[in-house]
């Protein structure tokens, strides 16, 4: 911006740096008025895109009351590595890095431990993990100074149900049972949709069961009023539902039902990707999991993985830009 003499704004207006000074940096606008951004106001929203990876001008309030061009020289530091949606009102900014999220570690200290010392910050919790590991679980974020998402558990849930033979042998129906998890859930995520240390909650998504996942996400979403839910799209649902979850302009959207589809192989699975990444392009999408060389070879903006390949340091290629846990 120093060089240019001028930067334009996330709308194309451009404004023009009047000054440098030792704390601010005093801009006028293309309306006539002279406005001064300080350092400290630059640095620390700087500091907030880096951790957050997805910003709209109403964010940068927080840090300006001149929003507008405080957005404007976040787009221009960040515009080698960024990408901008527009939106109905205004635009979202975000950057074409990768962030891994560290999952398993819910009773792991030992594992937690490790992803410090290897500079992680970010982690993916499981909700029934979490019951399982008591009231400490959630203490271990505070204690290692880390970030989590909350997942639902429905897949282990599942999963642990088949392995014990108990698939056919509950009590309840499987709309009753289901309900009382969302309802044991939901409970869950109200009680601990104000820790700052966590990001966001999973919704209950059923693999390859698209209708199902909706279900569940609005049951949720209005159980949890003021929690960030991220929307799971199940990649056997229609390119139509996938369209209706982009305009409501989520921060980010989930793909489900991956590992299914990965079954018919893995072109069969790349071709499907590619044809949602054309699409959207710059549109922020979560990996649930599935194989590591895959996920690098596609444009997700964050993805699951095990600590264990986070340490054997297969994510820390020179081919990518922040690569690892610590985002």
């Amino acid at each position: 911006m120093m060089k240019a003499g001028y930067y334009n704004t996330a709308s194309g207006i451009t404004n023009y740096i009047v000054k440098y000074g030792k704390n601010s940096i005093t801009v006028k606008t293309q309306k006539g008025s002279s406005i001064s951004i300080t350092r400290g106001q630059l640095r620390r929203a700087i500091s907030f895109t880096l951790f957050k990876r997805t910003i709209i001008r109403k964010d940068m309030e927080g840090f300006s009351s001149y929003s507008s061009a405080l957005f404007g020289m976040i787009n221009r530091i960040f515009h080698h590595i960024a990408r901008l949606l527009k939106l109905r009102e205004g635009y979202r900014l975000s950057l074409k890095t990768l962030r891994f999220w560290a999952s398993g570690l819910e009773r792991e200290k030992n594992g937690l431990q490790l992803l410090k010392k290897i500079g992680g910050n970010f982690v993916l919790f499981n909700f029934f993990q979490i019951l399982q590991s008591g009231p400490n679980c959630l203490k271990q974020l505070d204690r290692y100074n880390l970030y989590a998402y909350i997942d639902s558990g429905s897949f282990s849930l599942h999963n642990q149900k088949c392995k014990k033979g108990l698939q056919n042998l509950s009590l309840f129906d499987e709309q009753t049972e289901q309900d009382m998890i969302l309802k044991g859930y939901a409970d869950f995520i109200n009680a601990n949709k104000n820790n700052p240390r966590i990001i966001g909650f999973f919704p209950l998504d059923v693999i390859g069961e698209p209708e199902a996942t909706k279900e569940n996400y609005a049951k949720l979403k209005a159980m949890v009023p003021g929690a960030n839910l991220i929307p799971v799209f199940q990649v056997s649902d229609s390119l139509k539902s996938l369209e209706m979850l982009v305009d409501e302009e989520h921060e980010v959207i989930a793909l489900g039902g991956l590992i299914p589809l990965m079954k018919k192989g893995l072109n069969h699975c790349r071709a499907t990707l590619d044809r949602i990444f054309n699409l959207y392009s710059n549109v922020n999408f979560h990996f649930l999991g599935g194989l590591m060389n895959f996920c690098l070879n596609t444009r997700f903006f964050q993805v699951i993985v095990q600590l264990i390949l986070i340490a054997e340091g297969m994510l820390h290629s020179e081919n990518y830009i922040c690569r690892t846990a610590k985002g």
